[in-house]
């Protein structure tokens, strides 16, 4: 048994194929290389729409534009790890974690000049010029600002779509089993699937708004490519010291060979439309809290898979860009403001994630720095005294993800840090064991990187470190949790090499 150590290429922010000198943008070397892709034949449901295309390769669509450069994509992808240009003016971007779904094409056919800028390439037909994204001070041209919000505002972020709510999956009893934010982080791609211990249970869920807001639709995306799906939808609201029947609906709808036959009205890989009662009038005003039960539907094959949704929204009848997000950031500590992050971290060490993260307790975890932020609901980073912002400050309302442990406060945004100045002596937090522990075992693997060991005790003999690419170079991949030397070598059992890579 042999193992070797692997250093992706995506962390180095290194070209990986084929870059042409015209691959690089605003100075910047991240070109990735040129990409197949792929799009939807028109016969099937939604057709080429670019929303509604599941074959592409880069899921985020971001429009056309006729000032499309390199760079122009980079700005309106802030927050993804990758970007996409095609046919001289088509921009897309992926989160951290995407490769290519098909295959790698040489730089020569990624031959058409962008619109924008006449020396550089855009892709070509069904080809995707790929970057690695980076921090930039360019500002969004307002005609591609434009493009974008319109064409990514349907459908994920419907411009009537409730932002900031918080989801939480109760026990029948009603306490908190676990969140459920995923559903409504406005990526069509993801799945979440929830079972309850009683597979008779119904399964519940909390949505709660941050500011009271009026309600018109639950809408779910059910997606085709994995089995899921959700029955007898019922929701209640609370209204005043009561709860009101909003929707009731005996229906099982889903996918899979084991679930049952859909409703006549239900659609996949589209939204889903569950429209409140009308009637009593006006109770669907200055809503703060609905509460979601569904029948268990029959699981799929070896999931537990009972409720399954690619991604829920709560739509209003009042246009939401229009309605401010709360600027709430009591601290602890002064508020110092909402500012962008990129995968080139602004503040230097991290304490993790956990599902009961407060300011409070990021400020407890950073009680030995100057600085403490909090990002994407859950997550908390510090900074000594000598930490100058390397981006740009965001008006506060982008800092508008709810924190997992108080949904009354915000814990940054997407790829924003909410800032504030570290105050040691703020009293007593009892920090949760998930959140101490996340972020022990953050600082030990910071500590291992920057002090790495000198020996590699394996099992097996030490092959070296090499670097990786999306074409990974070595072909198995087994997704392990708790990963250690022993364990890969383990599951590896049966080859001749192990690797470990990203932790």
């Amino acid at each position: 048994m042999r193992f070797v150590l692997l250093l992706a290429a995506a962390e180095l922010g290194m070209a990986a194929v084929d870059q042409p000198a015209e691959g690089k943008a605003g100075g910047h070397a991240f070109y990735v290389g040129c990409f197949e892709d792929r799009k939807a034949s028109s016969a099937r449901p939604g057709g080429v729409d670019p929303l509604h295309d599941l074959d592409r390769d880069l899921p985020v669509w971001m429009g056309n534009c006729p000032s499309m450069t390199p760079a122009q994509c980079n700005a309106l992808c802030v927050g993804y790890r990758f970007f996409g240009l095609q046919w001289r003016g088509e921009c897309r971007c992926a989160h951290e974690g995407w490769s290519p779904r098909y295959s790698a094409r040489p730089g020569s056919e990624c031959n058409t000049p962008c619109h924008g800028d006449q020396s550089v390439m855009c892709g070509g037909g069904l080809r995707n010029s790929v970057y690695h994204s980076w921090p930039s001070d360019v500002k969004m041209n307002p005609e591609c600002a434009e493009v974008a919000e319109v064409a990514h505002s349907r459908p994920v972020a419907h411009p009537y779509a409730v932002r900031g709510v918080g989801c939480r999956v109760l026990s029948g009893s009603g306490s908190w089993v676990e969140d459920c934010s995923k559903m409504l982080d406005g990526d069509l791609h993801t799945s979440s699937c929830y079972g309850m211990a009683n597979g008779t249970a119904p399964i519940r869920l909390e949505l709660r708004l941050p500011r009271a807001t009026s309600v018109r639709n639950l809408e779910l995306w059910v997606s085709s490519e994995a089995p899921s799906g959700f029955a007898a939808p019922h929701i209640t609201v609370e209204h005043g010291a009561a709860w009101l029947k909003a929707y009731e609906d005996r229906f099982h709808w889903g996918t899979g060979p084991s679930l049952l036959k859909p409703a006549r009205d239900f659609e996949l890989d589209a939204w889903n439309v569950l429209v409140l009662a009308e009637d009593p009038p006006d109770f669907d005003r200055n809503l703060t809290t609905l509460h979601l039960r569904f029948s268990p539907s029959p699981a799929a094959p070896g999931t537990g898979c009972r409720f399954s949704v690619a991604e829920m929204r709560v739509i209003s009848d009042q246009p939401q860009h229009a309605v401010p997000i709360p600027q709430v950031f009591p601290g602890p500590g002064k508020y110092m403001g909402c500012y962008q992050d990129h995968f080139m971290r602004d503040l230097d060490v991290d304490m993790g994630r956990c599902d009961h993260m407060t300011p409070a307790t990021c400020n407890a975890l950073c009680r030995n720095y100057t600085y403490y932020a909090l990002q994407w609901f859950s997550k908390c980073r510090c900074a000594n005294s000598t930490w100058v912002p390397r981006y740009q400050r965001s008006h506060s309302s982008e800092c508008n993800t709810p924190c997992k442990g108080d949904v009354s406060v915000m814990c940054g945004g997407a790829w924003h840090n909410s800032v504030h100045e570290v105050v040691p002596d703020a009293g007593a937090v009892a920090v949760s064991k998930d959140c101490a522990t996340r972020a022990r075992w953050h600082r030990i693997a910071e500590h291992t990187m920057h002090h790495p060991p000198t020996s590699h005790p394996g099992p097996g003999d030490y092959m070296g470190c090499y670097q990786d690419h999306p074409r990974r170079d070595l072909p198995v991949t087994k997704a392990v949790g708790g990963l250690t030397p022993l364990l890969c070598a383990s599951t590896c059992s049966n080859y001749t090499y192990y690797a470990l890579q990203n932790h």
